[in-house]
């Protein structure tokens, strides 16, 4: 699998940090979603590989809270940092 079959997923609530990063992402042609919230994030997320790019601090649920829920739905989230 190459890295451009993989999606850069863009979570933050504010929507010029949001804009922002894809802004960065679309110079590397890479594909890009946003979410303005961990949930709307669990919502559409299927499992597809990419890269997870999150505000350490979301209202609602919280970034590390959203981790431990794609590992319980056995997504392999890598590290917590």
């Amino acid at each position: 699998m190459s890295t451009t079959d993989q999606t850069v997923f863009i979570v933050d609530d504010d929507e010029g940090s949001r804009d922002s990063v894809r802004a960065m992402i679309s110079t590397m042609s890479l594909p890009s979603q946003v979410f303005d919230s961990a949930e709307h994030f669990l919502e559409s997320y299927v499992g597809e590989p990419g890269c997870l790019i999150s505000d350490l601090r979301l209202p609602g649920l919280h970034v590390v809270e959203l981790l431990d829920r794609l590992n319980t739905q056995g997504v392999d989230a890598g590290q917590k940092t």
